[in-house]
């Protein structure tokens, strides 16, 4: 019998376009890193449990998000990052889209707090499955805490697939050591289940973060160079 075509159930497509946009913990993590890097954070913390499986917590001393603004944090495509098409031809910042946390809170029970630069009082946002449960004005420090339990708990065919936790740890790891050159300037740690993982507090030269990375290894050549108001710095491995 031939099906007729109809227009999906708005829980339905969000579950499906979220996830297009989050895939394991990994992007989880990424897609907040970036919100943190975006808000000029000095200081972002990342906490797992099961891997991410059980717990996501991206924490940062960024610019926040004002308590009126929360509900729409979780909304698709809203933004601060960009307000019109001309704003697409000279994005600068990393993420822009105002998909992540919508498509985070469509698979996972979120909950987020921040203050907002400024403010005098920071809120409280929770929701399950993209469902809005509680916004509240609570006591905050500055910047965001974001915690995304049971990811995937909507969607088993797509939990199941998840790897298992020492692998799904390991993959956001690498992305923290990523970041951690691009950005010296920035303090990242990973803790898992209560165990601290990775950290680069106090680092601030990319030489030393490569090297807590790939150990002090001699192949790996490393060289630093200024022209006038520019500096360059490259690192390679023949």
């Amino acid at each position: 019998m031939k099906k007729s075509i109809r227009r999906l159930d708005e829980s339905v497509s969000s579950r499906i376009a979220a996830g297009e946009v989050i895939e394991s913990p990994a992007s989880v993590v990424k897609e907040l890193l970036e919100n943190a890097l975006d808000a000029y954070a000095r200081t972002v913390r990342v906490s797992l449990r099961q891997g991410g499986k059980g717990r996501i917590v991206v924490e940062d001393d960024g610019h926040g998000i004002p308590f009126g603004e929360l509900p729409l944090a979780v909304e698709r495509f809203a933004t601060s990052k960009i307000s019109g098409t001309e704003d697409l031809e000279k994005i600068g910042t990393l993420g822009y889209r105002g998909e992540a946390l919508a498509s985070l809170a469509a698979v996972s029970r979120l909950e987020i707090r921040s203050l907002a630069e400024g403010s005098s009082g920071g809120g409280l946002l929770k929701c399950t499955a993209g469902v809005i449960e509680a916004h509240l004005e609570i006591p905050v420090e500055k910047g965001t805490r974001v915690q995304a339990d049971d990811l995937f708990f909507n969607l088993p065919a797509r939990r199941k697939f998840l790897k298992q936790a020492a692998s799904e740890t390991r993959k956001v790891g690498r992305l923290l050591r990523d970041y951690a050159v691009a950005y010296p300037e920035v303090d990242f740690s990973l803790s898992c289940d209560g165990r601290a993982v990775y950290s680069t507090a106090g680092v601030r030269e990319r030489r030393e973060l490569l090297e807590k990375q790939w150990g002090n290894d001699p192949a790996i050549h490393f060289k630093k160079s200024r022209t006038g108001d520019m500096v360059v710095e490259a690192f390679w491995q023949p």
